[in-house]
């Protein structure tokens, strides 16, 4: 591996509008424009997000069932854009 040209990318992949209230993938276009050889995708449990969540922010804002559908829709689509590439 060439780490002088190597990157990683630490992020998601759906994000969620606040505004629409809903979970949006994020565009397969976006994925393309960068050298993507291997996804990773981390999960945890629903109680350590939450932990997580409260640290960075101060309050919890999302519920347990917000939390497990937004890591289910990660997953699902980080496996199509892995198919897909």
């Amino acid at each position: 591996m060439d780490i002088e040209n190597t990157t990683l990318l630490d992020g998601h992949f759906v994000l969620y509008d606040r505004n629409k209230k809903k979970v949006i993938p994020i565009k397969k276009d976006f994925f393309d424009s960068i050298p993507i050889k291997h996804i990773f995708v981390l999960v945890d449990t629903i109680s350590e997000i939450q932990k997580k969540l409260l640290k960075r922010g101060g309050e919890m804002l999302y519920t347990k069932d917000f939390i497990q559908e937004f890591q289910k829709a990660e997953v699902l689509h980080a496996n199509t854009i892995a198919r897909e590439l």
